[in-house]
């Protein structure tokens, strides 16, 4: 019975699968379908010489299947020759319908239990262009490394390659030609020597998404770097081209106080009892592998990205290629709080200045991307990185510094997510749940709405009252009103007051209270919101157009008054007895000598003919 069982299966699998033609697409029906096994230990060996394209490999998975299947369904390259099957120490059948898809037949007396099965293999992994297993040389010497993000980790091992199940733990050994190294997941335990190859044992204790498996093989410089973090110590495991040593032991020390950063902002590193790492490689950017970061580029904001990676990505990854934006934008994103936070600050600026300008530069684009088989479209700068980034950065204007970071951190520290996966609707719970507010609206208009909102503000004061009309134009028929609150800042003389306005209806009209005159308006200054080209517009009533500065504040010696009117100046105690008395003529800077008063507070008021104006002056 179970037989015919599993032939119908089959039959339907294979037939479903002559009809798709990507890898890719195999692995979005395995994902649909959840035919997904929990695999618990993997032991993974592979043989290979950096100076050949070829691989050839033994994998051994030990899994816990459900009840209700009667097959292991994995992933491996049809371009892979498969060797022999090995299940229960028997050599079985393997059967291939096509696509990359590996089907393994179980026996029911383990249904629900723990199995295993070893699959030897060989083969020239496919070169399609997307770098999931290369080979190139620096320096004239060979080097070989891996990068199977999304879809690529099936190119050179079999595995379910899914966002579905992380292996629990991974036992991970390659066998290459003495001379080289080997930089891989976890901790190294031992190199043993085998005539003229060595074979190099890495251990991984955490559970570990398919597609962050990786290794890299070349004559590696290696040196270590040791960062205290509070009470902990975090180890850095760097591989590097010996021609580039001397540079990349300065630039990994660049980042040193990043990983004290993310510590204090997020919780401590996810993978403290293991190691962090670097390793080179002959491709642009980075890639977060889990605990070994491999690198093409060792620019500051790269280096930042893929530490930030390790919390945002490797211990919660996303649980579908669909939410990309939560291991992506959030790693750009930290790179943004370090150059907030470090650095002095000097590049926090220029940060938003790039991003707004280079996500406002068209007008259309949604972050959350329903095409993920479309990998270009998938890995979008603008959108999955950029303005996934920007929405983080609203997201922590919305509601707050504190309440941001708290939900992060509770995120982060969920049981049912942390070393697991998460989506879209999980992160948003947290965000809810410490906010005490409903962000449905924003995370739809941000994620999967497109475009920005343009803003148009009128402003004009009356005796006491400053009226502010605000209006917004949207870049994209798909959002046809973007719900934020506005970051305003009201500047009176050497005053600068900020206000939130919560901009809920088009054609807003907002009156507040404001009785000093007012210079200009200025919105968004600190650049919180994703926004065009705004403008901001004023009037004055004649009454408020008179002018009476006075500068600075708080001051110790001096203050500098400058007058629209000619008039009486008085300094008062807060009781309103006057200490000190002038003349002020209009159009000329007068200096008034305030070193004799006592440090404290004091009102200074300005009176002429048809005007009075009182403000409040500290003595230092």
């Amino acid at each position: 019975m179970q037989d015919s069982r599993f032939l119908v299966k089959t039959l339907v699998i294979y037939v479903f699968v002559m009809l798709i033609s990507s890898l890719s697409l195999a692995q979005h029906f395995r994902e649909k379908t959840g035919d997904v096994s929990d695999i618990v230990f993997s032991r993974l060996f592979f043989d290979v010489n950096p100076a050949s394209r070829f691989i050839s490999g033994e994998v051994t998975h030990h899994f816990l299947i459900s009840n209700s299947s009667d097959t292991l369904c994995l992933q491996l390259s049809d371009s892979l020759v498969v060797d022999s099957l090995l299940y229960h120490g028997v050599a079985v059948e393997v059967l291939r319908p096509g696509s990359g898809m590996l089907l393994i037949p179980l026996s029911a007396s383990v249904a629900g239990g723990l199995d295993s099965v070893t699959i030897v293999y060989h083969g020239t992994p496919p070169d399609n262009g997307r770098g999931y297993f290369e080979t190139d040389y620096h320096n004239s010497v060979p080097v070989m490394w891996t990068l199977s993000e999304p879809y690529g980790a099936s190119d050179w091992w079999p595995c379910q390659n899914t966002l579905i199940d992380k292996i629990d733990s991974l036992h991970l050994s390659v066998r290459c030609p003495v001379g080289n190294k080997v930089a891989s997941n976890g901790l190294l335990r031992r190199v043993e020597e085998a005539g003229n190859h060595q074979v190099w044992h890495w251990r991984h204790r955490y559970p570990i998404a398919d597609y962050l498996v990786a290794f890299a093989v070349t004559n590696y410089s290696y040196y270590e770097e040791r960062i205290p973090v509070g009470l902990d110590t975090i180890f850095v495991a760097n591989y590097v081209y010996p021609e580039d040593s001397a540079d990349r032991v300065v630039r990994t020390g660049w980042i040193h106080q990043a990983y004290v950063l993310f510590s204090d902002l997020f919780g401590p590193y996810p993978f403290l009892d293991e190691k962090y790492g670097h390793a080179e490689m002959n491709r642009g950017g980075g890639m977060e592998h889990q605990t070994m970061t491999f690198l093409g580029s060792f620019d500051y904001e790269v280096m930042v990205h893929e530490l930030a990676h390790q919390w945002f990505g490797d211990a919660i990854t996303c649980g579908s290629w669909f939410d990309l934006w939560l291991n992506e934008g959030w790693a750009t994103y930290c790179s943004a709080l370090a150059y907030e936070r470090l650095q002095g600050g000097v590049f926090w600026k220029p940060w938003k200045d790039f991003w707004r300008s280079y996500i406002t530069s068209e007008p259309d684009g949604v972050v959350q991307t329903t095409d993920t088989l479309d990998v270009p479209r998938l890995f979008d700068s603008r959108l999955t990185y950029g303005k996934a980034a920007y929405t983080l950065h609203m997201l922590r204007w919305v509601m707050s510094d504190s309440l941001f970071y708290e939900a992060t951190r509770q995120y982060l520290n969920n049981p049912q997510l942390y070393m697991k996966f998460a989506r879209t609707n999980d992160f948003r719970a947290h965000m809810e749940d410490v906010y005490g507010r409903d962000l449905e609206t924003f995370f739809w208009q941000w994620l999967q709405g497109e475009g920005y909102p343009t803003y148009k503000i009128s402003w004009s004061q009356t005796s006491d009252t400053l009226t502010l009309v605000v209006n917004q134009e949207t870049s994209h028929s798909s959002v046809g009103f973007f719900e934020m609150p506005l970051p305003i800042t009201v500047l009176s003389g050497v005053e600068a007051t900020p206000l939130r306005l919560e901009n809920s209806v088009q054609n807003q009209v907002f009156q507040l209270i404001f009785p000093s005159p007012i210079d200009s308006i200025q919105f968004d200054s600190d650049q919180w919101l994703l926004s065009g080209n705004n403008q901001v517009t004023g009037v004055q009533s004649a009454e408020n157009q008179r002018l009476f500065r006075f500068y600075p504040n708080p001051s110790s010696q001096k203050i500098s008054v400058l007058s629209s009117d000619d008039g009486f100046l008085t300094i008062s105690d807060l009781f309103g007895k006057p200490i000190l008395q002038c003349k002020i003529k209009f159009g000329i800077t007068h200096f008034v000598d305030i070193e004799r008063l006592n440090a404290g507070f004091y009102l200074i008021s300005f009176e002429s003919p048809g005007f009075r104006t009182c403000s409040r002056l500290i003595k230092m």
